[in-house]
């Protein structure tokens, strides 16, 4: 039987030699007599079957194939045509994930020449989608999600809701907060006492150095409570006015004066030598040169307790008509009725100095066979010895004799 492609006409009919047109498609050899061998087809055997199961199946005149479908790379009935640019595999069913494009996918396989996947994909032929917590090329982002993995999308990492977790923020969460802030979408502020650097982006505990002044807690976000101050609300306000007047970071008062006892521009300097708020009256005479309660005055309690010439609890209080520490001697008896000095107790000087029938620097002691002020004058001859009266010099009446014989 003849298969010429151009017909009968053109075989010979002894030989079967086809004379122009070459074999029917099935056929080939010098006179179209050979049936296309496992894999080949057409006009002459000149096309190559594409099946996914062999050539065995591959009708050898129209290269279709009868089960099976068509090998990695090929489509169409024929299975002739090659896979277009983002397609692959047996019927070119596959979808090419090449960050590249389609243009460095393997039309068989599905392997980017570059070695990179696309968005969102991964595995040797960028056919794996990303696992929940990665997006990206080749799937190399780690999402930061706050409300978990499943909110991440897989190819730019966005999250659809929650916001992102702690320590980044972004539009796609992939920024880690800058120095000095932190938390879901790096919105809260630290407050660490060497800086930004030493404070945790996620949680906003300071690494070193506690807290900056006006704030407290374990993560600095916990502003000083009434009546504090300073780097970890470790300082005591001192205002007058009380410590809602008390700035939390200087200790500084905002009003009125410093209580009792403390004095300064922030309050934080105890009185010495002095006492009261602002510390502005000075203490009074302590003995031995002890400092007075700051807030009150009061001197060290003790015997004696003041300085001499002065008495009370805040030793303030010259002594009046007494001297000597405390004030517990009586002054002597200073001519005129005058004060004596309130230290020593010595009588003001003057000629007399002492009222009648006393002498001394302190007009203390009594006139003994003398009279007068200041005792300078000595008794007469009273009888039997007797001594004279101190003040005027008379001598002792009611007996029989006043003065001696003679």
């Amino acid at each position: 039987t003849c298969h010429c492609a151009s017909g009968h006409s053109v075989c010979h009919r002894e030989t079967g030699v086809c004379s122009s047109g070459g074999c029917t498609a099935g056929w080939e050899g010098s006179n179209c007599q050979t049936p296309c061998t496992a894999g080949a087809f057409g006009p002459d055997c000149a096309g190559t079957c594409n099946c996914a199961r062999g050539g065995s199946v591959c009708d050898i005149r129209t290269g279709v194939c009868s089960s099976g479908g068509c090998e990695a790379g090929w489509e169409e009935d024929d299975c002739q045509t090659a896979c277009t640019a983002g397609e692959f595999g047996p019927g070119c069913t596959g979808t090419c994930h090449c960050a590249s494009g389609g243009s460095v996918c393997d039309i068989r396989t599905g392997v980017c020449s570059d070695g990179l996947c696309a968005a969102g994909w991964e595995g040797s032929n960028c056919q794996t989608a990303c696992v929940l917590g990665k997006f990206g090329p080749d799937c190399a982002g780690t999402c930061h999600c706050a409300s978990g993995h499943s909110v991440c999308h897989r190819e730019t990492g966005v999250c659809s809701s929650g916001g992102c977790t702690a320590g980044w923020e972004g539009s796609n969460c992939q920024t880690p907060c800058t120095a000095g802030a932190f938390g879901p979408d790096c919105a809260g502020t630290c407050n660490c006492a060497r800086g930004g650097s030493v404070c945790d982006i996620r949680t906003g505990v300071c690494s070193s150095g506690g807290c900056e002044a006006g704030w407290e807690g374990n993560d600095c976000q916990t502003p000083c409570s009434p009546g504090e101050f300073g780097p970890d609300c470790s300082g005591t306000c001192y205002c007058a006015s009380g410590g809602s007047v008390c700035n939390t970071e200087t200790g500084v008062c905002s009003s009125g004066e410093c209580e009792a006892g403390w004095e300064g521009s922030d309050c934080q300097t105890e009185c010495s030598g002095s006492y009261g708020p602002d510390c502005t009256t000075p203490c009074g005479h302590c003995y031995g040169g002890q400092t007075c309660d700051s807030i009150g005055g009061t001197c060290p309690t003790g015997d004696p307790m003041c300085e001499a010439g002065y008495h009370g609890a805040k030793c303030d209080q010259e002594c009046s008509d007494a001297y000597g520490p405390d004030c517990p001697t009586p002054c002597g008896h200073c001519y005129g009725g005058q004060t004596c000095d309130s230290i020593g107790g010595t009588c003001p000087t003057g000629d007399p100095m002492c009222e009648a029938g006393y002498h001394g620097a302190k007009c203390d002691q009594e006139c003994s066979d003398a009279y007068g002020p200041d005792c300078p004058t000595p008794c007469g001859h009273c009888y039997g010895g007797q001594t004279c009266d101190k003040v005027d010099g008379t001598c002792p009446t009611g007996g029989d004799h006043v003065c001696a014989a003679g």
